[in-house]
């Protein structure tokens, strides 16, 4: 019989625990059938290799698009409005202009 093989690959214990359809079964890893213990081998791998991986994808992605905005951030115009976010409370919104030079000019 084939043999569970854990994400670092060391060999597992004679049994396992899965959990199954919400509860937690201890099986024999001899009574596991080849496909089987070839399913667990997989899913250890991707446990162990792939997601690790993927997590570090999503991070640099992540830290990436920090950067893009702050560079945007330098790229636009000094002069810009403020829109007030609306809640469901809000009945009118409040704007506010920002010149360059850090005076401000406020409407209703």
């Amino acid at each position: 019989m084939g043999k569970i093989v854990t994400p670092d690959g060391n060999e597992a214990l004679k049994t396992i625990t899965l959990n199954v359809n919400g509860e937690a079964r201890e099986y024999e890893v001899d009574s596991l059938s080849k496909e089987a213990i070839n399913r667990l081998n997989i899913l250890n791998f991707h446990s162990g290799n792939i997601m690790p991986l993927l997590t570090e994808v999503i991070r640099l992605v992540q830290l990436g698009n920090q950067v893009d905005q702050n560079k945007l951030t330098d790229l636009l115009p000094e002069k810009y409005t403020v829109v007030a976010q609306e809640t469901e409370d809000n009945v009118e919104s409040e704007t506010k202009s920002i010149n360059g030079d850090g005076s401000s000019e406020e409407s209703k």
